[in-house]
């Protein structure tokens, strides 16, 4: 029996190191060991994961400039903890998906969601979010995913090195991707680097043109999705507030030239009326200053703590529109 032991440790040892390897450096923290530190590519996944994990009762919705904010600057600034669920490129299908996944698994007190034009035109489904609920939920489908495996290696390496490089007098060597609710590093915004105040403004602008396309519309079923999700806090007794985010004037503009602000008032009249907005989505002092974005939808890290102060205080600012049915 003794030998039999022995073999089998002997077997599963290497398996079994190999495995704290990769839960050690796997990206996402997935099993909430490293207390929620993963990078932010891997925000969906692993806001979803801290959901199931912690069950959150304040959890904030939203795309990258949502996502960008730092939670813990929130949580100083209000007294109040957040959970991120938002994530770069998220539509708006995708981020109404979440909410109902979110209610199911744990008491919302409050939810500040994220919205804006660019991410709610045209047909708004589920996208990505059953995916990463499948991985979330089950922990085997997670570690033999072959990517994640590519990720832990990755981060293993970079971490290996950036140690040996410090340890002979050098600064750390970044080779992930900036986080940008880390606001203790200053990016290189085009000023810095004497360029304009923003990279490929008409490049920018004609990508904006191709994705919204000939026809650029706002379902009424999305709108009508969004309205559910109020009704449902107002009957559950979840605090709720859409925010706007700040888009530079000439984005605004843009929006003006191809005749779509119609688009964005079509959902924000009516969601005006049946719960709380934050919007800072409109021509003022804030948006016509170039210094205040790194490009048309995203700000700098010297801005951010700004917008957090805005979104989860009441202070009051020229640059934003608080309404409350």
């Amino acid at each position: 029996m003794k030998k039999i032991v022995k073999k089998l440790i002997l077997y599963c040892l290497p398996f079994l190191v190999l495995l704290g390897m990769f839960v050690a450096f796997e990206p996402y923290d997935y099993f909430g060991l490293r207390g929620g530190e993963s990078e932010y590519l891997c925000k969906p996944l692993s806001s979803v994961r801290e959901l199931l994990i912690n069950h959150p009762e304040n959890i904030v919705l939203g795309d990258s400039r949502m996502a960008n904010l730092n939670m813990d600057l929130a949580e100083e600034i209000s007294g109040e903890p957040y959970t991120m669920l938002g994530f770069g490129g998220a539509q708006t299908g995708e981020l109404i998906e979440l909410f109902w996944y979110a209610t199911e698994h744990t008491e919302l007190k409050k939810v500040v969601f994220g919205i804006n034009l660019y991410s709610t035109i045209d047909e708004q489904g589920p996208g990505r979010i059953p995916s990463i609920i499948e991985q979330a939920e089950d922990p085997a489908h997670f570690i033999l995913h072959a990517g994640h495996w590519l990720g832990a290696i990755n981060a293993a390496k970079t971490k290996i090195m950036n140690r040996v490089w410090t340890s002979l007098g050098h600064p750390e060597r970044m080779t992930f991707p900036e986080d940008p609710t880390d606001y203790s590093r200053v990016q290189n915004i085009p000023q810095e680097m004497g360029e304009k105040y923003r990279l490929n403004l008409e490049e920018y602008r004609d990508l904006i043109r191709s994705n919204f396309g000939e026809s650029p519309v706002v379902r009424q079923e999305t709108v009508d999705k969004l309205i559910e999700v109020v009704e449902y806090c107002d009957a559950n007794g979840i605090e709720i507030v859409f925010v706007y985010p700040p888009i530079h004037i000439s984005i605004y503009e843009l929006y003006e030239e191809l005749d779509i602000l119609k688009e964005a008032e079509k959902y924000k009249g009516q969601l005006r009326e049946i719960a709380p907005s934050i919007d800072f989505e409109f021509p003022n002092s804030f948006t016509e200053n170039d210094d205040n974005f790194y490009d048309g939808y995203h700000l700098p890290n010297t801005v951010k703590p700004y917008l957090v102060e805005l979104v989860f205080t009441d202070l009051p600012a020229e640059c934003v529109r608080r309404t409350t049915p």
